[in-house]
């Protein structure tokens, strides 16, 4: 199994509201934001614009993807293992029942007793 990618977002929210009125009051914000970034992931950080909400309001948001770390792969991997076992306990547990519900229904058939 490979390492996935994690999307990593920044900022968002309303830019209307978020960045103000004023250019220097973005400027300075997105300025923030990107010294906030790690170095390696500015290049590939994505400013994504939406007015689905409304007309007078622009959505934003600001994102990155990277690599998830060793540790968060070995607990993605881990939590999957955890999953698979319950599911298998859990389907045993279902067949035991419908088992017991055979054997009762139909004891001689199964020559079991439960």
């Amino acid at each position: 199994m490979d390492k996935r990618q994690i999307l990593v977002e920044v900022a968002s929210g309303f830019a209307n509201k978020f960045l103000g009125d004023k250019l220097t009051c973005a400027y300075e914000k997105l300025g923030e934001i990107i010294n906030n970034i790690p170095e390696e992931y500015r290049s590939s950080t994505i400013l994504k614009f939406d007015t689905e909400y409304e007309d007078h309001l622009i959505n934003f948001s600001i994102y990155y993807y990277r690599e998830e770390t060793d540790e968060e792969f070995s607990k993605r991997i881990a939590d999957i293992e955890r999953r698979k076992q319950a599911s298998i306990i859990a389907a045993q547990e279902r067949e035991k029942m419908v088992l017991r519900q055979l054997a009762a229904k139909y004891p001689e058939v199964l020559g079991l007793k439960l």
